[in-house]
């Protein structure tokens, strides 16, 4: 090669063209050894793996920013994909983004196509007119010239090729260049295709045939059995044989050429010679044609068993079958007719029908001597203690039963003592009719029994007797009996009851009175020391101001004392009713839930689970409910999240006030975790009592299963809800809503603003009937300079309501228990008053009735607070302050 000077420009463009030359021819080397690679080659996989490099060197040969190849694909022709890509560096790929696109988004490309047109854009913005689709797709894909050429195979479009931003100086040369290899590579993708598919084909009709071969050794397998098989056309009288084996009677008939190819005919020689008349007394009529074809009309199939003269096989038992053709003409009767010997089946029914009626003799005799036996008892088990199985020999509702009900002895057990027996002596019946233990209780002995009543108060006596042993002398199976002892067991109790009756209620008497005063005697004299001892300490030192002052509040504190002592003696019967009894009494919100998320935090930790507790907005925290029963609910939720969850697993709880009135606060508390969940099965009964999920739960987790009844319990009977979302595997939320009467130490708060606030000349309508309480209440509440109405019952106070001006009144302070009508009836009427005062006016009932029933049934009549009495006048008028000036 002939050396050029530096600096001599003209020479170095010689150059710069003479290496580009050489690049270009290089490429077009390496473009025709592939086009040659991909014309040898073998498969589809050899081709494709061409394809890349082939891409390649036409976009350096072209100096295109990217070269692609567009398959048309499906049957029907109707959208492109870009199976093939090669982009310059620094060019972002579309491949991913040029999946499926329909024709129809570029109408005239493909209609170019179609026609073999080659598609040059030297412009884009010259297109924007004539192509606005293929313009929409080219402009966001930064393409601002381009070359495209459809790919035929075999005279059919098979997609395109195609080069962006390519150097269009000499357009002719990439046409050609493009043209040469997509059409290699078209028509090689194409015949390799065929190929693939026409060895596809050759291995579906290969597995066909294998098939086909199979079925027909499986046609004959199931046919062995069959001596002989016919094809016939009932409409056209005609029979033609498809099988037939030597040894067939009908081998002979076949051989006979006297006789013509006639259904009817040999059907009819074939009975007259080989059927036995008495097996078949019917066969010519059934097997008529004209009968066939009626009974085919909704039938596809006809089966009829027989006897026949042994065959040379020694077969005398038949059933001939009938199979209608569907041949999809509905007056074509053409019918499979074959017959298969069953001497094996005939000969198992005959032994079978022998000892079905060996067996009916021994029950015979058997029935007789139990129908003897059951009208001493009103039930006969049969009871197999290794299975757990019973057979009922007979029972109330069936003297006898040979073949009776049967089932799990320990279910059966389970369901009749809780639908029969009477509720004394479920615990009883439990424990006697326990299967498991049974065996070891009738070790020694050859029965046991017990009496119960039943519901229906008749009593009865269970015995289990012992039947059989085993080897080893354990028992295996027992006859469990009942019978009716009711008229000597009531004359037994009736003698029993009176001999004791006197001497019991009087003992009952005793006993409970001493028990009473036994309790009662230190309760009630220690506060009665305490004000008498105040007392006398008062009267002895009557000018000791500071002195006087100590004592009363003593006496004060005591009597307090015995009034909630009276309290408990009257709600004893309530005590006694066996209820829970919900207290009411004021407790610290935060306080509670600290407490109770301390001891649940050291059970988790000593579990190695993670306790998290999430604040949320609490506003009130001095509440008045039943805290001990509210922080059982609590624990029993947060252990269960702990017991119930995996080593490192986590626990979070949180609380926070969802709503509030004047007087309650409703709380959302939630426990979730994530532990072993619940299945969807499980959930639908985890609150019932002693639910466990599987056996499992006991031996991985202790417990009783009644956490969740007894917390569901609590939470229904203060008001409240209890719900979860569980999944199995990953966790449980428990949702706890609950609302609390809002503490008057709360309401305090709210009302601090109204302390200063004058409550003179307020008009009270105060309902009295006790002259000494109305006298008291009348002095304290004029010493706050307010104007009182007497009313002395709830008549009166109706009356003295209805005639008084609208607005006259500022608060009703009523009684509960007065003559005429009592308070809660008067509350009610004055509500009804068609008049704007009566329903907004304060009404306070003021009674000795401090239960909580007697609180709900003022709120309910319309009351708007209940104070006890004797009465805190402090909290009754700071409470008419309160309610006059939010007024």
């Amino acid at each position: 090669m002939k050396k050029f000077k530096a600096n001599d420009n003209k020479s170095e463009e010689h150059e710069i063209n003479y290496r580009q030359f050489n690049k270009k021819l290089e490429l077009l080397n390496q473009i025709l050894s592939l086009i040659s690679d991909i014309n040898q080659a073998s498969d589809e996989k050899e081709v494709k793996d061409c394809i890349p490099a082939l891409l390649q060197y036409t976009g350096e040969y072209t100096d295109a920013d990217r070269v692609y190849i567009f398959e048309l694909m499906s049957e029907k022709q109707d959208y492109y994909s870009n199976t093939f890509e090669w982009c310059r560096e620094g060019i972002i790929p579309q491949i991913d983004n040029l999946i499926r696109i329909p024709a129809g988004s570029m109408p005239v490309w493909h209609e170019k196509f179609l026609c073999g047109e080659t598609i040059i854009i030297h412009d884009l913005e010259k297109i924007r007119e004539t192509m606005p689709s293929e313009y929409d797709i080219l402009k966001v894909q930064d393409i601002h010239s381009l070359l495209v050429l459809p790919l035929f195979a075999n005279t059919q479009l098979s997609g395109f090729i195609g080069l962006d931003n390519p150097e269009l100086v000499n357009p002719g040369v990439s046409i050609s260049l493009l043209s040469n290899a997509g059409g290699h590579l078209a028509s090689t993708l194409n015949n390799l295709r065929m190929f693939r598919m026409l060895e596809e084909k050759q291995k579906t009709l290969e597995s066909n045939l294998e098939e086909l071969q199979k079925e027909k050794h499986i046609l004959e397998a199931l046919c062995v059995d069959y001596t002989s098989f016919y094809l016939c056309d009932l409409a056209n009288d005609t029979l033609e044989m498809i099988k037939q084996s030597t040894h067939s009677n009908w081998a002979e008939i076949d051989g006979m050429t006297e006789l013509k190819s006639s259904y009817t005919s040999r059907i009819r020689y074939y009975y007259d010679h080989y059927v036995i008349r008495e097996s078949a007394p019917d066969f010519l009529q059934k097997m008529e044609r004209h009968a066939l074809i009626e009974y085919l009309r909704n039938h596809k199939r006809f089966a009829y068993r027989y006897q026949s003269v042994k065959n040379h096989a020694g077969h005398e038992y038949f059933e001939l079958q009938v199979i209608r053709l569907e041949t999809g003409n509905r007056d074509d009767y053409k019918i499979i007719m074959g017959f298969r010997y069953i001497d094996d089946i005939v000969q198992e029914d005959m032994k079978k029908k022998q000892q079905m009626e060996e067996t009916m003799a021994d029950l015979k005799m058997n029935n007789e001597i139990i129908s003897a036996i059951s009208k001493m008892y009103r039930i006969i088990y049969r009871v197999d203690l290794i299975h757990d199985t019973y057979e009922e020999i007979s029972s109330q509702e069936s003297v006898h039963r040979p073949t009776g009900r049967n089932g799990k002895i320990s279910v059966q057990f389970t369901k009749a003592r809780e639908k029969f027996i009477a509720p004394e002596f479920q615990e009883r019946m439990r424990e006697f009719l326990d299967v498991s233990t049974l065996a070891e209780r009738l070790k020694n002995r050859e029965e046991v029994s017990t009496e119960y009543r039943a519901i229906t108060g008749v009593w009865h006596q269970a015995r289990f007797i012992v039947k059989l042993r085993n080897e080893a002398g354990e028992v295996t199976n027992v006859l469990y009996v009942t019978r009716d002892i009711n008229d000597q067991k009531i004359s037994e109790l009736e003698s029993r009851e009176e001999l004791r009756r006197t001497a019991q209620e009087a003992e009952k008497a005793n006993l409970a009175k001493t028990d009473f005063l036994r309790r009662m005697s230190h309760d009630i004299r220690t506060p009665i020391n305490g004000i008498q001892g105040c007392v006398d300490i008062a009267d002895r030192y009557p000018d000791d101001l500071e002195l006087q002052q100590e004592a009363r509040t003593k006496i004060r504190t005591a009597s307090g004392y015995l009034l909630n002592l009276v309290n408990d003696v009257l709600d004893m019967n309530k005590l006694e009713s066996g209820n829970i009894q919900l207290e009411r009494k004021h407790f610290n919100l935060l306080e509670l839930l600290h407490n109770t998320n301390e001891i649940t935090r050291m059970q988790a930790n000593e579990s190695g689970i993670n306790y998290y507790v999430e604040d949320g907005e609490i506003i009130h925290t001095q509440l008045i409910g039943s805290p001990v029963h509210f922080q059982q609910i609590l624990m029993n939720i947060g252990s269960n999240a702990v017991k119930y969850n995996y080593d490192g697993g986590s626990v979070t709880v949180t609380c926070r006030e969802v709503s509030y009135t004047d007087t309650t606060a409703e709380y959302e508390l939630t426990c979730t975790d994530t532990g072993i969940g619940m299945s969807e099965e499980f959930q639908k009964k985890a609150f019932e009592p002693f639910a466990q999920e599987g056996q499992s739960a006991r031996t991985n987790y202790a417990g009783t299963g009644l956490g969740l009844a007894i917390a569901r319990k609590l939470i229904e009977l203060q008001g409240g809800t209890l719900s979860f979302e569980s999944i199995q595997g990953k966790g449980t939320k428990f949702i706890l809503h609950i609302s609390f009467e809002i503490s008057a130490e709360e309401q305090e708060k709210k009302s601090h603003m109204y302390q200063n606030c004058s409550v003179e000349g307020v008009q009270i309508l105060l309902v009295e009937d006790n002259e000494l309480n109305m006298e008291i209440a009348e002095f304290l509440l004029k010493e706050e300079k307010m104007k009182v109405t007497k009313a002395w019952n709830g008549r009166e106070a109706v009356e003295i309501f209805e005639n008084s001006e609208p607005g006259y009144f500022d608060v009703i302070l009523m009684d509960l228990m007065m003559p005429q009508m009592g308070g809660l009836e008067a509350t009610r009427r004055i509500r009804k008053m068609d008049r704007e005062d009566a329903k907004s006016i304060p009404i306070f009932a003021m009674t000795a009735n401090a239960f909580l029933d007697d609180i709900a049934q003022s709120k309910a009549a319309g009351m708007n607070e209940h104070f006890s009495k004797p009465l805190q006048m402090e909290k009754v008028i700071d409470t008419i302050r309160f309610y006059c000036t939010a007024r």
